[in-house]
């Protein structure tokens, strides 16, 4: 007798649609392959439509399926088509699930289904809390034990924030960086609380709970590329890291690079993520989405989410891997990316990996032209990109070291929370005035401490608030138009209502922390003159804007908002 194979063929299901040859000609959006998406939030609607060729008989019935591919399976939504004239037919769709989309028109002719023959189309589904973050990014090692987080966590929320960054919380490694873990499933031992009988994961958790009551969303910090070289990682599997055979320990070292040249860090080992063994790799992609979802469980507790740090390095295949397991489990987490190249790499990379939102970086741009051509950017680039505004980060200088002066944070703390496409944030010590980088690596034995500065952190809370009572205006990208683009201190602008499109608030900010300028505003071209004074959402005052021009005095590192009277 032939021996029975042990192979089960496997059986392919026929869904009894066919494919559809040439006969739509026409696609409001452009079918031409995985990279081209459209870019909603969840709420939001958006017309599709298909037109036939007009040798085609009329079809009985258009319907385009959407499919979630990210975030766990849901059932495919099917949405008719209506005939608007002859051979053309359009739908309204509105997707409420947050996550990647696919979709595809099918259409029946003479009782037989045909499935378009143009690749799919794609759409990302924001969620609406994304454009609502205004984050503080919180920094461990100089705030002491996690019982004394809390008195951070409270200013942040009183100051108006509604996210925490925190960053990693890991055991470190023998250079005492945050980014050089030496477990990925521990905290750090000098976080823990010395009074308290508690482990560290059990006050982490303490953590988390006084977050949901506050009312914070918290971000867990996730370094997917690298560990330390004396992790356990390390130690225990070292051929779970790259090689190079010119460092004495064997192992090659992560980096980054100026654009003229590499730097190497020293503490840290790149992740092998393409081992020549297969039990190598699903060892270690295993190991390291473990990582993930360890941290991404607390963080989705809170309808927070995670950064994932040095994304641009990281293995594209890994990470969605990593990100679909994460979703599958949390599929409303929010993913903030930290990824810096070329415009083409970024929108690929978005949709691979579905991508909430991608770090700005608006502390490299000295001047106002410079950043006032970056604004411009992020809110044209708003139906493929959403973009996270801080005003500083905790890897950048501080103000002193960045501009020279402390109070040249002040303008650009307006300028990041009134001009840009809606999330924005600071990094911890800005309300304080610290002048430099405070700096994250090394532990420490007590939590420093920083004098208070009422005023950094009165223009803070006054901003927040802003942008809280006037979130249809300031948590949109899109409705800006900017006046007296020739001035190369003073950055100002018009924000509009987006559902009206009337003019809403006239801000400007002094990029100049030495001198105050004053800023004539021509009324009558840009549409401003009104019967109603404008008034000032600082003083209250009101301005006659009955006249030809407005004469703003803008002082030093200063900056006026002036909300806008319907007419």
């Amino acid at each position: 007798m032939p021996r029975k194979s042990k192979i089960t063929i496997p059986q392919l299901s026929d869904d009894g649609i066919h494919p559809g040859g040439s006969d739509i000609a026409n696609r409001s959006w452009k079918a031409s392959g995985h990279r081209r998406y459209q870019r909603l939030s969840t709420g939001e609607s958006i017309g599709l439509g298909v037109e036939f060729n007009a040798d085609v008989s009329e079809p009985e019935q258009v319907i385009i399926q959407i499919e979630r591919i990210s975030g766990g399976h849901i059932e495919p939504q099917q949405f008719t088509m209506t005939q608007q004239q002859v051979g053309f037919y359009s739908a309204k769709v509105q997707i409420n699930e947050h996550g990647v989309h696919r979709f595809k028109v099918k259409y029946l002719k003479d009782d037989v289904w045909y499935w378009d023959s143009a690749p799919f189309g794609w759409l990302m589904i924001d969620s609406a809390e994304i454009n609502k973050l205004r984050i503080y990014t919180f920094i461990p090692p100089v705030s002491g034990c996690m019982k004394q987080w809390r008195t951070d966590l409270q200013r942040a929320a009183d100051m108006g924030f509604n996210a925490v960054h925190i960053l990693p919380i890991t055991t470190m490694g023998f250079s005492e960086s945050p980014y050089a873990a030496h477990d990925l499933f521990s905290v750090d031992p000098s976080y823990h609380d010395p009074e308290s009988k508690k482990t560290d994961l059990e006050q982490l958790r303490e953590v988390v709970e006084l977050a949901k009551k506050l009312g914070l969303r918290l971000f867990f910090d996730l370094v997917l590329n690298h560990v330390c070289v004396d992790s356990i990682l390390a130690k225990r599997r070292p051929h779970w890291l790259e090689k190079d055979m010119d460092e004495t320990d064997g192992i090659k070292r992560a980096g980054w690079s100026d654009g003229t040249r590499w730097h190497k860090w020293r503490d840290v080992g790149l992740l092998d993520y393409e081992p020549s063994c297969k039990a190598d790799r699903d060892g270690l992609w295993e190991y390291i989405t473990a990582y993930g979802l360890f941290w991404a469980e607390m963080a989705a507790e809170t309808g927070g989410g995670l950064r994932l740090d040095n994304l641009h390095s990281s293995h594209p295949g890994f990470i969605s891997h990593i990100l679909s397991e994460i979703r599958n489990l949390f599929p409303d987490i929010i993913v903030l990316g930290e990824f810096f190249g070329d415009w083409d790499t970024m929108e690929q990379r978005v949709l691979e990996y579905g991508l909430d939102l991608l770090t700005a970086t608006p502390w490299e741009l000295k001047f106002a032209p410079h950043l006032r051509g970056h604004i411009k950017h992020l809110h044209e680039s708003r139906k493929r990109f959403r973009f996270y505004f801080p005003a500083c980060s905790h890897d950048s200088g501080g103000p002193v070291d960045e501009y020279g002066n402390v109070r040249a944070i002040l303008p650009r703390l307006a300028i990041s929370a009134l001009m840009g496409p809606g999330p924005w944030g600071v990094t911890q010590g800005t309300e304080f005035a610290v002048e430099n980088k405070i700096n994250f690596i090394g532990r420490r034995e007590q939590r420093t401490r920083f004098p208070k500065c009422p005023e950094f952190m009165e223009l803070l809370t006054w901003l927040n608030e802003l942008v809280e009572n006037n979130s249809t205006i300031f948590l949109h990208a899109g409705n800006i138009r900017f006046l007296k683009e020739d001035h190369d201190a003073v950055i100002t602008v018009i924000r509009l209502d987006p559902t009206t499109g009337k003019e809403a608030f006239l801000i400007a900010a002094n990029m100049d922390p030495n001198n105050g300028y004053s800023v004539d505003i021509d009324l009558d071209r840009h549409l401003l003159k009104r019967k109603a004074p404008f008034i000032d959402m600082k003083t209250k005052e009101a301005f006659d804007v009955s006249k030809e021009t407005l004469i703003m005095q803008v002082p030093a590192a200063g900056c006026r908002v002036y909300q806008i009277p319907e007419e």
